[in-house]
C-alpha cells in the first residue's frame, strides 16, 4: 500500500513509540524543534508544493498552494488525482477572517461558515508536516518518538538555499523506511520531505521447500514533496477573498416541512441553485396542511 507523506506521518504518530532516545542525535532534534518553532511563530507565509510518488499516475496530491496570515486568514488549494475521476480535481479552502469557505470540485458546490478564531481550528487540514506545525501541533515530537534513530546530515542545496538534512529511521522488523526532512538554515522552514520504504523479505524456515524460481525483489516505494517558499513577496488580502468557482453553487440544507421556523413562509433557496426568474416553492408546515384539509371538507359538506 502506498501512503502519502501525511498518511505516513499520521501512521507514525498512531503507533506505539519505541524506546530509542539514545539513538537520537541532539543536533537532529534541535533542527526539528527549530523548524516547529519557526512555523508556530511565523505571522505570514506563502508557499507552493509539488508532490512526487513512485508512480505519479496513481491517486494522490499533485500540487498545492498555501497562504496564511495570522490569526485566522487562510488560502489552501490542493490539486489531486482520485481513482473515480479521469482528470485532477481541485479542493479549495478560504478564510477571509470573518467567513470560511470550503469547495470540492467533484461535488460542484461550496459551503460557507463562520471563520474560526485562529489557525489551530484548521488542524483537520494538516496535509503536511508544516501545516501540522502551523495549526499548533508538534510533528517533530511525534516523528522523533516513533523513530528508531535520528541523525543530522548535509548540508544540501534545495531550491537555491542551504538546508540541513535530518534522517530518521522509521522502519520496523518487517519494513525498512527512511524519512528525510530538508530544513533551511536561514528561516528554519521545510524545503523537502521524503519517505523511502521497502519490505524486508521474510527469512525461509527450515521446513519450507526451496523455491523453484527466484523470488521477486521487494518493491521500493517512495513519496516526497518539494516546498517553494515565496520570500520577499508583499502579501495582500487578495488570496483570502472568496470568488465562487464557475458553475459552483452554495450548499444549504433545505428547511424541513416540520420545522416551525419556516411555518407558512417561503423557504430560502440555496444560492445559485435556482435559475433566474424561478420563485422558490412555498413550504407549508404539517399544521397548515391539516388545517387546509379540514377547511376543504367543510366546504364539501356545505355543498
Amino acid at each position: 500500500m502506498q501512503l502519502s507523506p501525511l498518511a505516513l506521518a499520521l501512521l507514525l504518530v498512531a503507533q506505539k513509540p519505541d524506546d530509542s532516545a539514545s539513538n537520537i542525535d541532539p543536533a537532529a532534534k534541535r533542527a526539528m524543534e527549530s523548524m516547529v518553532r519557526a512555523y508556530q511563530d511565523v505571522r505570514k507565509l506563502e508557499q507552493e508544493t509539488t508532490y512526487h510518488r513512485t508512480d505519479d499516475s496513481s491517486p494522490g496530491a499533485i500540487r498545492s498552494h498555501l497562504v496564511i496570515q495570522r490569526p485566522n486568514r487562510l488560502f489552501l488549494e490542493l490539486v489531486h488525482k482520485t481513482p473515480d475521476w479521469p482528470t485532477p480535481q481541485v479542493a479549495r479552502f478560504v478564510c477571509d477572517g470573518k467567513s470560511y469557505y470550503a469547495y470540492q470540485q467533484k461535488n460542484g458546490w461550496f459551503t460557507k461558515d463562520s471563520a474560526p478564531k485562529d489557525l489551530k481550528e484548521f488542524d483537520y487540514l494538516a496535509l503536511s508536516v508544516e501545516m501540522a506545525a502551523l495549526t499548533g501541533n508538534d510533528p517533530a515530537k511525534s516523528l522523533l518518538a516513533r523513530a528508531r534513530s535520528a541523525r543530522l546530515e548535509g548540508p544540501e542545496t534545495i531550491d537555491g538555499e542551504t538546508a540541513d538534512v535530518v534522517v530518521l529511521d522509521t522502519g520496523s522488523a518487517s519494513e525498512s523506511s527512511e524519512t528525510r526532512l530538508y530544513i533551511s538554515r536561514d528561516d528554519h522552514l521545510l524545503r523537502r520531505f521524503s519517505v523511502v520504504s521497502r519490505l524486508i523479505p521474510r527469512p525461509k524456515s527450515d521446513s519450507e521447500p526451496d523455491p523453484t524460481e527466484a523470488s521477486p525483489q521487494p518493491r521500493t516505494v517512495s513519496t516526497a514533496y518539494d516546498v517553494h517558499v515565496m520570500r520577499g513577496r508583499e502579501q495582500t488580502k487578495d488570496p483570502f477573498t472568496w470568488i465562487s468557482p464557475s458553475g459552483a453553487f452554495q450548499y444549504q440544507k433545505f428547511p424541513d416541512a416540520f420545522d416551525r421556523k419556516f411555518e407558512g413562509k417561503n423557504a430560502p433557496a440555496p444560492t445559485g441553485a435556482m435559475p433566474p426568474g424561478v420563485t422558490p416553492m412555498k413550504v407549508y408546515s404539517i399544521q397548515d396542511l391539516l388545517k387546509n384539509a379540514k377547511e376543504a371538507k367543510k366546504k364539501q359538506k356545505k355543498k
